[in-house]
């Protein structure tokens, strides 16, 4: 009888033991911390999302059957208690690690034949005709988002003003109206650490070009401009090693093509 019921203690303890490690489980993480920080200038309205990918690519890498979900200024996990204590790790090394920057250097570039999207290689191989645009380095903290403008700005006649019955001729006066536009690319990126010293790097590319040449108008006063803009966006979410780094092209810049250089370096 006794044989019976410590057989019947073993099973309930491996069916425990085996429910235990496999059964998944539902945590809440409060990251406002990181999404909404004091400086409004800072915020990133798509941190939680970025966010969450990172922690799919850094803790819970190794398990299919974890789920990160966005919800309200937190991060709903479903997985494991191995899964829980990496995502509970990794956010705590975060928090802890306040200090640490990064510097993210970018160049406007002309570059040759090339993959489409991003490519991510080691420097030597970058295929770059030449640089268009050296910004300065721009020093971040982790999830904190950095801004590079390499623009320049175009100014044009848009139309005229009419000042009557002027002194001391009691003439006509016509004075040009000046307006302008940004033409370049500006770049917005939020960095992140992955595994070892890999990092990871949320890029927003937005691109302003205006048809050329551009269509002017005549009017009785004078020719006036009618510039046509393009803007065109790109995201990705780009994983650096150190050493190594991203050509984002600008899409529709033609041949040859004009491309973001990005590089990325943990500061010490």
């Amino acid at each position: 009888m006794n044989v019976w019921i410590a057989a019947g203690c073993v099973v309930a303890w491996c069916a425990t033991l085996t429910q235990d490690r496999i059964e998944p489980q539902l945590e809440l993480y409060d990251v406002r911390d990181f999404v909404t920080p004091n400086d409004p200038a800072l915020r990133d309205e798509s941190a939680l999302e970025f966010l969450r990918t990172v922690l799919e690519r850094a803790a819970i890498a190794e398990s299919p059957d974890a789920r990160i979900t966005c919800a309200n200024g937190a991060l709903v996990v479903r997985g494991s208690k191995e899964d829980q204590r990496a995502v509970g790790a990794y956010l705590t090394r975060i928090r802890q690690d306040t200090r640490r920057t990064f510097t993210v250097k970018a160049a406007l570039v002309e570059i040759g034949p090339s993959p489409a999207g991003a490519l991510v290689t080691v420097k030597a191989d970058l295929p770059i005709v030449r640089e268009l645009f050296d910004a300065p380095g721009v020093v971040v903290g982790a999830l904190t988002r950095g801004h590079v403008d390499a623009t320049r700005t175009i100014e044009f006649i848009s139309g005229y003003r009419v000042h009557h019955d002027v002194l001391p001729l009691q003439g006509r006066v016509v004075v040009p109206q000046i307006e302008s536009f940004a033409s370049g690319a500006t770049l917005d990126a939020t960095v992140a650490p992955l595994r070892g010293d890999a990092l990871a790097v949320k890029v927003r590319v937005q691109h302003v070009a205006a048809e050329a040449p551009v269509t002017t108008e005549t009017t009785e006063l004078g020719p006036i401009a009618v510039p046509k803009l393009r803007t065109s966006t790109v995201e990705s979410v780009l994983e650096l090693e150190p050493g190594s780094a991203a050509l984002l092209p600008l899409p529709g810049t033609g041949e040859p093509r004009t491309a973001f250089l990005i590089e990325v370096f943990a500061n010490e």
